[in-house]
């Protein structure tokens, strides 16, 4: 996604609070990553106006569910363009 496209959209607080979770696009491809589970409502309302997003839940991973985390078991999440 491109940077000022992003600038954008969000506003001054989601900015400010997406900030420390943005990842380096040389070394990841999600947009934002590790963001605590509990803030997952307040993301969804600042991604919005994007559209085209996705969210991956992230955490504990057991065995042959190494590649997929429900909702209920996630201590964070990240979030990818789709």
């Amino acid at each position: 996604m491109n940077i000022l496209l992003r600038f954008a959209a969000l506003n001054k607080t989601a900015h400010s609070f997406l900030e420390p979770y943005e990842t380096d696009p040389k070394k990841a491809v999600s947009l934002w990553n590790n963001i605590p589970i509990e803030h997952l409502e307040k993301v969804r309302e600042m991604i919005k106006p994007f559209g085209g997003l996705r969210i991956l839940f992230r955490g504990p991973r057991y065995d042959y569910t190494r590649g997929y985390t429900r909702k209920a078991d996630a201590v964070g999440f990240s979030v990818y363009q789709k």
